[in-house]
């Protein structure tokens, strides 16, 4: 019985570790490309890049974008 119950905590621990999924996302205007995947060695040129990743994501953990240094454009709305 008590080993049932450290399998069951054990399982529980995993699966609301693996539902939620934290997500750290890098823009930088000057050696940033969108078509990088985001991190700190590959950030995004663009905060448009970033909103359309932010929000397939939205629900799965907590999301955080780091921009560096640089002058942000806007061509649309994000």
């Amino acid at each position: 019985m008590k080993n049932n119950i450290l399998l069951f905590v054990f399982m529980l621990s995993f699966y609301t570790a693996s539902a939620s999924v934290d997500s750290n996302f890098y823009v930088n205007p000057s050696i940033g490309n969108d078509s990088n995947n985001g991190t700190q060695l590959y950030p995004f040129k663009s905060l448009n890049q970033a909103a359309k990743r932010v929000n397939k994501l939205v629900g799965k953990g907590a999301i955080t974008i780091f921009l560096a240094e640089g002058t942000y454009g806007l061509a649309e709305t994000v």
